[in-house]
């Protein structure tokens, strides 16, 4: 038999042969093996406290001792390590953190491994390794985050219908406050050693009317709305689009409850038909889509019929149109389309939140993605799909 000895190593474990031992151990590194999923669940940098940030691991062996995995974050100049060695708690979980000290004093909760200056800060790649295998990612190799995934100030979770790691980073699977949007997170909007569904956030992203032709007609008008924390989701929540006219007063409405969030966290509502990949909703004829269109105002509210329940009871989550001018939100025979920094829904319209594209055909809407527009308003967004732009969807 030959004598195994670890060597001390820069990047990823290797191992030499030495002289020959009386016997060989069996639970040296290099035959150990991990019979156990690891993967991250939780990445949090709260505002506030900066000591209160954390990695959450789940695991798929509680109370089993594990070694030879490493947690290694990518930047720019150096790809910091730390090896786990440790018996997983009796809940699955590890958590990695700051500052123990603060860390259960924010949250009430146990920090397993405190790592000072060691944890990405919301801008970095961070990878769990064993040997050299990638169990899990977030983020792409040696780079920092791309601008939708950066949690500074925040928190990324994992979806809860993922369940293990994955060797390269799908951004689907996750959702990441801020990304683009101008919002934080403090410590109470995270919840380390679970895993909770955070309430279904739904915005609208694009209104459009083209200009009909013989090929083109009112069946291609569409609503279209974003949620960056779904993806093929059925509506549980009591949410309806309400219509208002240019008086601002409701005259009619669409309940959402039930219908279907599509794989890229979009919801287009429409007369006729689309594509089925979009997943696309369609309402009919007698909908909110068809009639007075361009002109009008719409609300997206937390209630399932405004009719019944009355308008009180109906408060709004996200505005198009409400309270300013029809000059300013007019997006007949165009389309009007919201900012892709926006990304949060408004309660109170702001008109410099959308871009109006006037005279669109059809080809240059977007139904099932989000594209960044053309600001100066004197060009027209080439036709989609575009998937050189920046933007989700497609």
């Amino acid at each position: 038999p030959q004598r195994w000895e670890e060597v001390k190593f820069t990047e990823e474990p290797s191992l030499v042969i030495s002289e020959p031992p009386t016997s060989a151990p069996s639970d040296r590194p290099s035959e150990y093996t991990l019979d156990c999923d690891l993967y991250f669940t939780e990445l949090a940098d709260p505002v506030g406290d900066e000591n209160t940030a954390f990695i959450e691991i789940q695991t798929t062996c509680p109370n089993k001792r594990i070694r030879n995995v490493f947690i290694k974050t990518f930047k720019q100049l150096q790809s910091p390590k730390f090896e786990l060695i440790i018996k997983v708690p009796d809940d699955g979980y590890i958590i990695i953190c700051e500052d123990k000290v603060a860390f259960e004093k924010a949250y009430k909760k146990t920090c397993d491994i405190e790592k000072p200056n060691a944890l990405p800060k919301g801008l970095y790649t961070i990878a769990v390794i064993f040997k050299d295998e990638r169990l899990d990612i977030y983020g792409k190799m040696r780079k920092v985050l791309p601008e939708d995934s950066v949690y500074q100030n925040g928190r990324a979770y994992r979806d809860l219908g993922s369940e293990d790691g994955s060797e390269f980073f799908d951004p689907l699977l996750w959702y990441t406050v801020p990304g683009r949007r101008s919002v934080t997170v403090s410590p109470d909007d995270c919840d380390p050693r679970s895993r909770t569904q955070a309430p279904l956030e739904l915005f609208f992203t694009e209104f459009a009317d083209p200009v009909p032709d013989e090929n083109v007609h009112v069946g291609m008008r569409f609503i279209e709305l974003y949620s960056p924390n779904r993806r093929k989701y059925k509506i549980e929540e009591d949410l309806s689009i309400i219509k208002f006219a240019k008086n601002k007063n409701p005259y009619a409405f669409q309940t959402l409850k039930g219908l279907k969030i599509n794989k890229n966290g979009f919801l287009v509502l429409t007369i006729g038909d689309l594509d089925d990949e979009l997943w696309a909703e369609s309402l009919g004829s007698f909908s909110i889509v068809n009639g007075p269109f361009g002109t009008e105002d719409f609300s997206l509210a937390a209630c399932a019929n405004p009719k019944e329940e009355g308008m009180e009871k109906c408060p709004s989550i996200d505005e198009y149109g409400l309270g300013v001018n029809v000059d300013k939100h007019d997006f007949t025979h165009g389309r009007a389309v919201r900012r892709l920094d926006k990304e949060a829904p408004q309660r109170k319209f702001d008109p410099s939140d959308w871009v109006i594209e006037e005279e669109v055909d059809y080809y240059y809407t977007d139904p099932g993605a989000w594209y960044e527009v053309n600001m100066a308003g004197n060009e027209k967004t080439p036709p989609s799909p575009a998937p050189s732009w920046k933007g989700k969807g497609h």
